[in-house]
């Protein structure tokens, strides 16, 4: 009974440092830079390197979490250290309102992208790097059992 125990132990830690590797190890893993609403991710952050930085907007969701209608909505070449993002804009003129509601812009740089309310509880939007979009959404599913594993949320 111990032995067996002990062998299901040592194959939950194997599992574990195996997944922890990956994810360590995984380029596509840093993808994505901001990410709203509702995320883990931070809202907005700085870039990281000199390159393309663009805009995606997802609407749907297959069932292993990856984008089932990603749409690029701009990109932009940005240097290192460039502010990258969103906020939400409200008309304060219209807070009184019952049906007042938050805008959302994207910003990058200098560049402003106003785009407008959400509609939709499954509608996001990503600032990510292009040539890695793809590949994260691949190895996603991989983040979730080993976020799961280590009793993390998402």
């Amino acid at each position: 009974m111990m032995q067996r125990f002990s062998k299901a132990c040592y194959l939950i830690v194997g599992a574990t440092a195996a997944l922890l590797a990956i994810g360590c190890s995984n380029p596509a893993q840093n993808a994505i830079y901001a990410q709203v609403p509702g995320s883990n991710r931070p809202i907005s952050t700085k870039t990281p390197n000199d390159g393309q930085y663009t805009l995606y907007q997802v609407t749907q969701f297959n069932e292993a979490g990856q984008p089932a209608d990603a749409k690029v909505i701009i990109t932009y070449h940005l240097p290192r250290g460039e502010p990258i993002g969103f906020r939400w804009v409200s008309d304060r003129s219209q807070f009184w309102k019952p049906d007042a509601a938050m805008r959302l812009e994207a910003f990058a740089g200098d560049h402003v992208n106003d785009l407008g309310h959400i509609t939709s509880v499954t509608e996001k939007y990503y600032w990510a790097n292009p040539s890695d979009w793809g590949h994260y959404w691949t190895v996603e599913p991989a983040f979730g059992v080993e976020k799961s594993l280590l009793m993390q949320g998402h």
